[in-house]
C-alpha cells in the first residue's frame, strides 16, 4: 500500500524565516572565510589590491582610514572576529534548517538566540540611537513573538503527550 505524503508541519512563516536564516548563515560563513583569508595575509597589501580592483580612490581619506584600522587589528582580535563570523553563520544555518524542516528544536533555538540579543539591542539603542538599530530591534522582537505565538498555538492544538512506556 503506497504511503500518502504527510503535509509539512512547518507553515509558510516558519519556512520564510528559515530561508532567511539559511541565507544569512551562508553570507556569514562566506564573510568568515573571507576574513580568514584576509587576516592570514598582508592585510594592507590585500586591501589595497581589492580597492584597486574595485576602482575605489586609494587616496580617499575614508578608505585610507578603513584600511589602516583593519590592518591594525591585533591578532587575538582577528581570531575572535573570525570565530564570531563562523559561529554566527553556523548558528543561523542550524536555525534555518530546523525551521524549514519544521523541527520543534529549530523554533526553540531561534527563539532563544533571537531573544537573547534583544537586551543588547536595547542597550545599544539607549547608548546611540539610530533608525537601523531600532529597525533591527523591531524585526528581532517580531520574529521572536511570531515564533513564541506559533509554538504556544502548536502545543495547545497538539494536546498532552502520553507518558513514555518503560
Amino acid at each position: 500500500m503506497p504511503s500518502t505524503p504527510t503535509p509539512s508541519r512547518s507553515p509558510l512563516g516558519l519556512k520564510l524565516i528559515g530561508v532567511g536564516k539559511l541565507a544569512s548563515g551562508v553570507l556569514a560563513l562566506a564573510v568568515g572565510f573571507g576574513l580568514f583569508r584576509l587576516f592570514h595575509s598582508d592585510v594592507a597589501v590585500t586591501l589595497e589590491a581589492w580597492i584597486s580592483r574595485l576602482r575605489f580612490d586609494p587616496d580617499n581619506r575614508l578608505i585610507h582610514e578603513a584600511v589602516t584600522r583593519v590592518a591594525n587589528i591585533q591578532p587575538d582580535h582577528r581570531r575572535l572576529i573570525e570565530a564570531g563570523a563562523f559561529f554566527y553563520g553556523t548558528l543561523h544555518m542550524v536555525e534555518g534548517f530546523g525551521l524549514v524542516r519544521g523541527k520543534n528544536w529549530g523554533a526553540f533555538l531561534t527563539i532563544i538566540a533571537t531573544s537573547s540579543l534583544i537586551p543588547l539591542e536595547v542597550f545599544e539603542i539607549s547608548r546611540k540611537p539610530s533608525a537601523v538599530r531600532i529597525l533591527v530591534l523591531i524585526v528581532n522582537a517580531a520574529l521572536a513573538a511570531y515564533l513564541i505565538h506559533y509554538e504556544v498555538r502548536h502545543r495547545r492544538n497538539a494536546g498532552p503527550t502520553p507518558p513514555a512506556q518503560p
